[in-house]
């Protein structure tokens, strides 16, 4: 999905332009001008017009042309016994448009408190170009990593053991513990950003510019939970089937990976944006890793210090920003209309 901010300049653009365009050849009909010259505008009026439906209607139905190309996908599937058929799908088709939508520049909200340690590190960790991803289960969100969901009743309907219920949960937790997400969004002044993950305005927000959209996952959000067994019995089987190569099994990991992208509508002012990792064991700490700037695909391209930042983390930061050699903001409230803290 891109930039909120660019989506609504463009239509802004062209409505202005259409409007214009309207009022010109209003004038044109009034004044008796050349009929030729009237149909250039209001044809010119009709193209405007078209653009900018098609561009509304791009943006609001890619979900649903991804939920199309998938179940198309787990019918083949099942008709072949080629289990391969839906995670190519995944990777060829979907993926690559979901990440079309993806803006250039996004951001990060980082929170600084009153322990100096924390604040070192945190501090540290931007200028020594790295950030830290953390496992499902150390996010505020308790459905994090559990878009679907599974129930005895349709165990039952299946003929299948009540007991797979406790073993797939079983099998999609271990997985979890191996997935590691960074949290970015697309708004630098969202207030409940400020206040939730910077601590009351007392961090920072940092902007980077995506150089690489591999481990990139625009956030999906739904009103309701997925059923497991409408889509993804046949992943687990081929999960833990014997026969499963190791390529396969990625592959499917990789899926799992996707379900990262789901979450509750009830956050969507997030505007969410997440990069995603699959991790062994030996590479984790307690609740997760720390990545590269080049390992996650971004660059920083601009620092914001919090209204309320203390003066020593203040020139901290602008310290980094200076060695980062990137542009750095200090926020304050604007004295406009606007909720704004940036320029």
């Amino acid at each position: 999905m891109r930039n909120e901010n660019k989506k609504m300049l463009e239509s802004v653009i062209c409505l202005v332009i259409l409007l214009v365009l309207n009022i010109i050849t209003t004038i044109l009909i009034l004044f008796n001008i050349e009929w030729y010259i009237t149909c250039v505008f209001v044809l010119s009026s009709i193209i405007i017009m078209s653009i900018l439906t098609f561009h509304e209607r791009k943006t609001n139905t890619y979900i649903s042309f991804i939920n199309k190309k998938m179940k198309k996908a787990q019918k083949h599937m099942r008709k072949n016994g080629d289990v391969s058929i839906l995670y190519m799908t995944l990777d060829e088709e979907c993926l690559p448009l979901m990440r079309s939508y993806l803006p250039k520049k996004i951001y990060k909200y980082y929170t600084l408190n009153d322990n100096e340690g924390f604040n070192l590190k945190r501090i540290n960790s931007l200028n020594e170009k790295c950030v830290f991803g953390l496992i499902a289960s150390s996010f505020n969100d308790p459905f994090e990593g559990k878009y679907v969901f599974l129930t005895e009743e349709d165990l039952s309907q299946l003929g299948a053991p009540i007991e797979a219920k406790q073993i797939l949960e079983t099998v999609i937790s271990a997985i979890s513990e191996h997935i590691t997400t960074i949290c970015f969004t697309q708004n630098p002044n969202n207030m409940p950003m400020w206040a939730h993950y910077a601590n009351e305005h007392q961090g920072f927000c940092v902007e980077y510019e995506i150089i690489n959209d591999y481990n990139f996952y625009p956030v999906i959000y739904v009103d309701n939970r997925l059923k497991f067994i409408s889509l993804f019995i046949e992943l687990f089987y081929a999960l833990l089937d014997e026969k499963a190569t190791n390529e396969d099994k990625h592959i499917v990991l990789r899926y799992i990976m996707f379900l990262n992208s789901f979450k509750d509508s009830s956050w969507k002012s997030e505007n969410e944006i997440r990069a995603v990792f699959l991790n062994t064991k030996q590479e984790l700490n307690a609740n997760g890793k720390l990545y590269t700037f080049d390992e996650i695909g971004i660059k920083p391209t601009k620092l914001f210090i919090g209204t309320c930042c203390s003066d020593k983390n203040k020139e901290e930061l602008m310290s980094v920003a200076k060695s980062l050699s990137i542009e750095y903001e200090q926020c304050f409230m604007k004295e406009n209309e606007k909720f704004s803290v940036i320029s």
